[in-house]
């Protein structure tokens, strides 16, 4: 569909023109939650620092100095340096305003696959040619750039299920028209959720992140969902864009106008005393920020993991409610004691039940007694009994009687 026959209101995010991988699996650019396509850290000094490089292949002074204007943005949170290059075949990233019908990005690093250097790895085709430039051109380049980073497009994330569950003859319905028409390019622009293989890290559903925003008037209408939620387009970073950008960009000091690792940790749910905090923070301080990202990659994934065993998601349960009980359980659940006991708990109740040691029961294996333990903690009742538990515990107590 031509920008022409297309309102500016009624747009959406398109796929990146790359073909699949050989793998079979999706490709970056089609895959928009955090990839594992966020760029590496390099030594810069005695500090590790993220430096891309960017090239405009085309476009006027107006659009260039638009997009130099707002990734400052998210180098205000990110740790990463994001330096307009002289040296096409050099850059990281390169831009182009050409395809005036859409705008999309490669996602992160999958960006190194396009080896024809004469070919963008990121087109900014709805900006217009103003100074400055509207708020929607610039949330534009903020989505863009969030791809470009390794951010991938909220609205699919693994998460989303817990929050939204859509109603997808109405989903096609609605986004027919935005997308060419094209059935599939609906399904894996919007319906299908990304696979656990190509996300790094997620958290709960942020409804209000940049990686919602597709220049839509109504993002997504009440109608087309169970719940009859309406998500607005997002046009700024959302707290959760900040912290999970701040995340896996991490840095010891946040730079003027951004968030410290500690809060951003707040802002993404894991909890202040808990050892994942600890351990991250402690990476941090080292300057190990590599290993500070993967640290919390794989919490997130443990979270969901979890969470999946019975189908509640730990996202859906205020954290605070669980004052650490979870990380304390989980670690007693490694405890190889702890495991002795559970072992010959299942043996003699086996034995009681006349039923051999040696044979295959469903639901009996150490594994799945651990899981369903998992399951329990990740449940939203037992966080809200915790919870209780914990307010009856700090109330203060009743006045003594002086009679």
């Amino acid at each position: 569909m031509s920008q022409s026959s297309t309102p500016q209101s009624m747009r959406a995010c398109s796929p990146a023109p790359i073909p699949t991988t050989t793998s079979g699996a999706p490709s970056g650019g089609l895959n928009a939650v955090m990839s594992k396509f966020l760029w590496p850290f390099t030594k810069d000094s005695d500090e590790q620092i993220v430096a891309l490089t960017y090239y405009f292949l085309d476009g006027t002074s107006n659009q260039r100095e638009a997009v130099t204007n707002t990734i400052e943005i998210w180098m205000t949170y990110a740790n990463v340096i994001l330096d307009n290059t002289g040296q096409r075949d050099k850059a990281n990233i390169r831009i182009s305003f050409a395809d005036k019908a859409s705008s999309w990005s490669m996602v992160g690093s999958d960006a190194n696959r396009v080896t024809d250097k004469s070919k963008p790895t990121m087109n900014l085709g709805w900006l217009a040619d103003t100074n400055p430039p509207s708020a929607s051109d610039t949330a534009t380049i903020l989505h863009e750039f969030g791809h470009a980073l390794g951010m991938m497009h909220e609205h699919q994330s693994p998460a989303r299920g817990g929050t939204i569950h859509l109603k997808e003859p109405s989903v096609y319905q609605y986004y027919r028209p935005l997308l060419n028409n094209d059935d599939a390019l609906v399904k894996s622009q919007v319906i299908d959720q990304y696979n656990l293989a190509t996300v790094s890290n997620f958290s709960r559903l942020d409804l209000k992140s940049i990686m919602m925003q597709v220049l839509v008037q109504y993002f997504m209408p009440a109608a087309l969902n169970e719940e009859g939620i309406e998500v607005p387009a997002n046009l700024t970073l959302s707290d959760l864009d900040k912290a999970f950008i701040t995340l896996n960009y991490p840095r010891r000091t946040p730079k003027e106008g951004g968030i410290s690792v500690s809060k951003a940790l707040i802002i993404a749910g894991v909890l202040e005393e808990s050892d994942t905090a600890i351990k991250i923070l402690n990476l941090v301080d080292n300057g190990e920020y590599q290993a500070a990202r993967d640290a919390f990659s794989e919490y997130n994934l443990s979270v969901m993991q979890m969470s999946a065993i019975n189908g509640t998601f730990l996202r859906s349960v205020n954290s605070t409610y669980q004052f650490g009980i979870v990380d304390k359980i989980a670690n007693a659940i490694e405890d190889p004691m702890f495991k002795s006991i559970i072992r010959y708990t299942i043996n003699q109740d086996l034995v009681q039940r006349g039923i051999p040691t040696d044979a295959p029961v469903p639901g009996s294996s150490e594994k799945s007694v651990l899981d369903m333990i998992a399951s329990i903690i990740t449940n939203p009742v037992f966080a809200n009994a915790v919870h209780e538990i914990n307010t009856g515990l700090i109330k203060p107590s009743p006045p003594t009687s002086t009679d």
